[in-house]
């Protein structure tokens, strides 16, 4: 039991605000139900939430220190550069700041159909047509599938719905592409188009605007679900592997928004390349020196969620080890 910082009486379960603890009925008085778990879609927001929440505390009489401390709550709740968190009905989530955005894509994206929307809106000349083949589902039984994705996870797995449980470990759009290229022919020439694979990481994925030079943006049309942003590095401009793709929904709210932040991410994007392109870099060591802890704080943050997901960590620690790695 802990004592409530504002009344004085014990509490078995209090709520924790920095060093400020409060029994349920102090939290009910600044309505914390309403915002302790909201997740906030800009910085704004936490400020307006925080004023609301502060009013309520000097209504009730609590102490400067309580107050201090809902304050650093909300404070800690900020994303520095942050301009704005997106649903995109789809599944994923993008959290656009200045210099990078975070694209965390939920259990509940669903692959199988945003595939094929996918494959119909990058087909040239057909957009809006059926183009979608050698679909996952189309190979799930068969022999030649069961040992593909032996080779991806390992080991030989037998077929059925076991099957079906390791592709989702190993992850699907790992699955899709290693059967996609063996049921193509392994002996393509260099010269053959490479076959359009949706990659999807699962999990956060940071992405660093430096690393990236071009930035396409489709938008759904008539009854079309989906659209997307789109970023390349023009290195590997022919490798879908490498896209990071954002998918959005089609309704018009969703849609202005989604456009919105493709403008600011193309300015971003943009900017920093003429920057480069008017800059005599004395030497490229520390250019490739400075993107391996971008990686492997991407790595730490997606570790950290997957503990989270497992209820290892709670929220608030999940929150506070992301900014530390990204150094915010």
């Amino acid at each position: 039991m802990e004592i409530c910082s504002v009344c004085g009486k014990k509490s078995l379960l209090p709520e924790k605000y920095r060093d400020t603890s409060l029994c349920k009925i102090c939290s009910m008085k600044i309505l914390s139900p309403t915002w302790k778990s909201k997740k906030y879609l800009s910085n704004d927001e936490v400020d307006k939430q925080k004023e609301k929440v502060i009013k309520f505390a000097n209504v009730n009489g609590f102490s400067t220190e309580v107050i201090e401390d809902i304050a650093k709550f909300f404070e800690d709740k900020k994303i520095h550069g942050l301009i704005k968190v997106f649903h995109g009905e789809r599944g994923q989530t993008l959290t656009v700041c200045e210099t990078y955005c975070l694209i965390d894509t939920t259990e509940n994206f669903d692959y199988k159909e945003t595939e094929k929307a996918y494959l119909k809106l990058m087909t040239p000349g057909k957009r809006g047509e059926s183009s979608s083949s050698g679909m996952l589902d189309s190979v799930i039984n068969s022999q030649t599938a069961v040992g593909i994705l032996g080779d991806v996870v390992g080991s030989m797995i037998p077929g059925g719905r076991s099957l079906k449980k390791q592709i989702a470990q190993a992850g699907k759009n790992i699955a899709l592409n290693a059967i996609t290229q063996k049921l193509n022919g392994d002996n393509q020439s260099g010269t053959e188009r490479k076959p359009i694979i949706l990659c999807v990481h699962s999990g956060e994925r940071l992405i660093k605007y430096n690393d990236y030079d071009i930035v396409k943006y489709i938008e759904p049309v008539g009854e079309e679900e989906c659209g997307f942003i789109k970023l390349q590095n023009s290195k590997f401009a022919n490798d879908s592997e490498e896209d990071v793709l954002f998918f959005f929904g089609s309704r018009s709210d969703t849609k202005k928004e989604a456009r919105q932040l493709y403008e600011f991410i193309k300015m971003k994007i943009n900017t920093i390349n003429e920057e480069l392109k008017n800059s005599t870099p004395v030497y490229e060591a520390p250019v490739v020196e400075q993107k391996a802890p971008v990686s492997s704080n991407a790595d730490e943050i997606l570790k950290f969620k997957q503990l989270l997901d497992l209820g290892a960590i709670s929220q608030e620690e999940y929150d506070v080890k992301k900014k530390q790695l990204l150094g915010l």
